[in-house]
């Protein structure tokens, strides 16, 4: 299994890409990577569409989860993530196991 977080907008309009994937982690991370990847459901939708920033500074994020049974992404602001979602980026975020960098963007109004 395998999340890509891209993040983008915000104050400094960076848009940064996270990735972990569970062969980099030790047996117990990579059952919690599972755990948390199966509570985010909205993923298991089709891809969802972030809706239009109600503030002009909110992060969006495209969240992609490749496993066995394939690929999904969905998209969301910061005000709209669910919490199983949250809690997967989140957890993600502080894996020391985790790849991240900044994303080269197209254009100067390019965000996720």
């Amino acid at each position: 299994m395998k999340v890509s977080i891209v993040r983008g907008g915000g104050l400094p309009g960076i848009v940064t890409r996270t990735e972990l994937d569970a062969d980099r982690l030790p047996p117990d991370a990579a059952r919690t990577l599972e755990e948390l990847a199966a509570a985010a459901g909205p993923l298991d939708e089709p891809a969802q569409t972030a809706s239009q920033a109600s503030l002009p500074d909110e992060l969006q994020y495209e969240i992609t989860l490749e496993d066995d049974h394939g690929r999904r992404t969905a998209q969301f602001g910061d005000t709209t993530i669910p919490q199983p979602v949250r809690a997967l980026v989140e957890w993600a975020d502080a894996r020391p196991e985790r790849t991240m960098e900044i994303v080269p963007q197209a254009g100067s109004s390019s965000t996720v």
